[in-house]
C-alpha cells in the first residue's frame, strides 16, 4: 500500500489529525450491571436500579483520581 519509510510520517499524520478533533467531554455516570433480556444469565433490571446513584466527581479526571 505505502511504502515503509513513509509509515513514520503518516504515523505522525494520524496522532496530529486524532488531536485536532478531541471527541467533546462525557457525562459522568455509572450504569448497573442489568439487562432487560429475556433469556439471560446477568442479573434482571429491578425497579431499585431506576434511581442509580451517579458518581459525585466533578470531571473524569478528578474520578479516576478516585481509583
Amino acid at each position: 500500500m505505502t511504502a515503509p519509510d513513509h509509515l513514520p510520517a503518516l504515523w505522525t499524520r494520524l496522532l496530529r489529525d486524532l488531536a485536532a478533533r478531541p471527541l467533546p467531554p462525557r457525562r459522568l455516570r455509572s450504569n448497573p450491571r442489568v439487562v432487560k433480556r429475556k433469556m439471560s444469565t446477568f442479573k434482571l433490571t429491578r425497579p431499585h436500579h431506576d434511581r442509580w446513584p451517579q458518581p459525585a466527581a466533578r470531571s473524569f479526571r478528578a474520578a479516576l483520581a478516585l481509583i
